[in-house]
C-alpha cells in the first residue's frame, strides 16, 4: 500500500532515554558500553546511529526517519516544500547553515526535483487544467479573457517570458505559455506575441470559441490579431491606455507655459475610466465621449455632437467650479491640452476600450509569480515552467476570497501610502489562503518516490545557453582579458 504523507513519522532514538546505558545485546547478553561505540552517519537531514555492545554485536540500529525509496523522507519532503512555498535550495541552505543544521546537499535537492517534483507539479496542473476545461465546457459560453506577458528579468536581456490568459468572469487563468528568447529569433521584444499566440492556440485547441481578449497595446499582438485571429473582438487595457496617457499629460504640463493643466490630470485620468465603463460597448460614443474633455475644461457642457451633446455631470455650484481653475479657451494649456487628446493613434487605441476590460486581477497574480520565480535568480525552462504552474494553482485556489468583516459585520480595511498618487488610501483585509492542494502534492511526491510512475525531467534543454556564439575556451578569455585597475 502506498504511503500517505500524512502517515510518516519520524522515530524517537531508543539512546536518548536515560536509561540506555542499560541496553544488552540480544544474542550474549553483553552491556552496551562506552559512547566511543557508537557510530553516527548524517545524510542531509536524517541521523543513522549504530550502537555496538563489547562484544561486537549491534545492539542498536536506528534511524531518525523514514526512507523513501533510496531517499530520506525528511530530505524529500523538505526538497518538496522549499519548491511548493516558492523558495529556492539557496535561501533554504542558508537558513540551516546559520542555524548549524545539518541540510542535503545541492545534489541531492536537484536530484529530487529532476526526478520527482516537476514532474508532479506538471502533471497537477495538467489534471488542474482538465478539470477548468471541462467547467467551461458545460457552462457552454464563448470566453472573455485577459492576458499579459512578463519578462524573467529587470532591464531588457530576458532570457523568458510568461504569457497567460485569464478569464475576465471568474478571474482563473487558464493557459500560459514560457517561451525562451532563442525561440524568438535572441530577441526579447519577439517572446511576447510568440508566447501569446501559443496560449490562444491552446484555447482553440481544446475547441473553445474566444469571444473577446484585452491586452496591452502591443504592436506585434495587435497586428497578430488582424491577421489570424480577425473573429475576435481586440480590446486594450483601460489602464495601460490611462497611465501612458497621463505620463504624457504629466510631461507637458510641467512646462510653464501649461502650469494650468497640471491640476486637471487626475480628472482627466478619471474621465477616461468614466467613459469606458458608461459608453455601452459603442466605440462612436466612446469617442465623442472622450472628446467632451476639451471642452468640459473651459467651462463649456454643452456641444454639439452625433451620439454625446453634453456633460453627464448635473449643474456645478459656485464652490464646485472654484476647486479647480478653468482654463481658457486656446490658451496654451488648452491647445496642449486638445493636441494630446485629440491625437490620431490615441483616438484609434480608446475605440479599443468600448467593452470596459481591465487586467487587474492579471497584474495581481503577475506579482505571486514573482514569489515563485524571483526576478534576481535564474531557472532553466522546466523548472521555470513548474514554478509558473505553480503560481497559477496558487492563484486560482484563492482568487474566490472573501473581505474580512469585524464582529459587527463591518468590513476590514487597513490604510496604505501609494507612492504613485502621494496619498494615503485604504484597502481591503481578506481572508487568509488556503493550501489545501499542497497536502496533494505532497502525497503525490511519496508516490513518485515509490512507484517511479512519471517520468523525470531531461537534464538538458536546448536553453541552457543563449549566446548566439560557441563559448571559447577558458584559457583564451584569460589571455585576452585586460582589467583597467591593473
Amino acid at each position: 500500500m502506498t504511503l500517505k504523507f500524512s502517515e510518516i513519522e519520524m522515530h524517537k532514538s531508543p539512546l536518548s532515554s536515560s536509561s540506555s546505558n542499560m541496553l544488552i545485546c540480544p544474542k550474549c547478553q553483553s552491556p552496551y558500553c562506552a559512547d566511543d561505540m557508537i557510530k553516527k552517519c548524517i545524510d542531509g537531514t536524517q541521523l543513522h546511529v549504530i550502537a555496538f555492545g563489547v562484544c561486537g554485536h549491534v545492539i542498536v540500529d536506528w534511524v531518525s526517519q523514514p526512507v523513501l525509496g533510496r531517499m530520506p523522507a525528511g530530505n524529500l519532503l523538505l526538497s518538496a516544500a522549499t519548491v511548493f512555498s516558492g523558495q529556492t535550495y539557496q535561501h533554504v541552505q542558508n537558513i540551516a547553515q546559520f542555524l548549524n543544521l545539518n541540510f542535503m546537499s545541492s545534489v541531492t535537492f536537484y536530484e529530487a526535483q529532476r526526478t520527482n517534483l516537476v514532474p508532479v507539479i506538471l502533471t497537477a496542473w495538467k489534471n488542474y487544467q482538465q478539470c477548468l476545461f471541462d467547467e467551461l465546457r458545460r457552462a457552454g459560453k464563448p470566453l472573455r479573457l485577459c492576458g499579459d506577458g512578463r519578462m524573467d528579468s529587470p532591464g531588457f536581456s530576458a532570457k523568458y517570458c510568461t504569457y497567460s490568459l485569464m478569464d475576465m468572469t471568474s478571474n482563473k487563468v487558464l493557459s500560459f505559455a514560457v517561451v525562451t528568447v532563442t525561440e524568438a529569433g535572441g530577441s526579447s521584444t519577439n517572446m511576447e506575441v510568440l508566447a501569446f499566440e501559443r496560449c490562444l492556440d491552446e484555447l482553440h485547441q481544446h475547441g473553445f470559441t474566444v469571444e473577446v481578449i484585452a491586452t496591452d497595446r502591443h504592436v506585434q499582438v495587435r497586428s497578430l490579431m488582424k491577421r489570424k485571429f480577425p473573429s475576435i473582438r481586440h480590446q486594450f487595457d483601460v489602464w495601460h491606455v490611462a497611465k501612458s496617457f497621463r505620463k504624457k499629460l504629466h510631461a507637458i504640463s510641467q512646462k510653464k507655459i501649461n502650469s494650468d493643466l497640471s491640476p486637471w490630470s487626475q480628472s482627466i485620468s478619471n474621465h477616461l475610466w468614466w467613459c469606458a465603463a458608461n459608453c455601452g460597448g459603442d466605440a462612436n460614443k466612446l469617442t465623442e465621449m472622450w472628446i467632451s474633455i476639451i471642452h468640459h475644461v473651459v467651462n463649456v457642457h454643452h456641444f454639439s455632437g452625433e451620439y454625446f451633446q453634453h456633460c453627464a455631470h448635473p449643474c456645478l455650484s459656485d464652490n464646485e467650479q472654484r476647486r479647480k481653475k478653468w482654463l481658457e479657451p486656446l490658451s496654451p494649456a488648452h491647445n496642449a491640452l486638445k493636441e494630446i487628446v485629440m491625437k490620431k493613434t490615441l483616438l484609434t487605441d480608446i475605440r479599443h476600450l468600448s467593452e470596459f476590460c481591465h487586467t487587474g486581477q492579471l497584474e495581481v497574480y503577475h506579482s505571486l509569480i514573482t514569489k515563485y520565480c524571483p526576478k534576481r535568480q535564474e531557472f532553466d525552462l522546466t523548472p521555470m515552467t513548474a514554478r509558473t504552474a505553480l503560481a497559477v494553482l496558487d492563484h486560482n485556489n484563492n482568487v474566490d476570497r472573501q473581505q474580512q468583516v469585524t464582529s459587527d459585520g463591518v468590513p476590514r480595511v487597513k490604510t496604505v501610502y501609494s507612492k504613485v498618487s502621494r496619498k494615503w488610501v485604504v484597502k481591503p483585509i481578506y481572508e487568509c489562503k488556503t493550501y489545501d492542494y499542497i497536502s496533494d502534492l505532497l502525497n503525490s511526491v511519496v508516490d513518485q518516490q515509490e512507484t517511479h510512475s512519471l517520468e523525470p525531467v531531461s537534464t538538458s534543454s536546448h536553453c541552457q545557453n543563449i549566446a548566439p556564439i560557441p563559448a571559447p575556451s577558458k584559457s583564451e578569455l584569460l589571455s585576452r582579458h585586460c582589467s583597467r585597475f591593473s
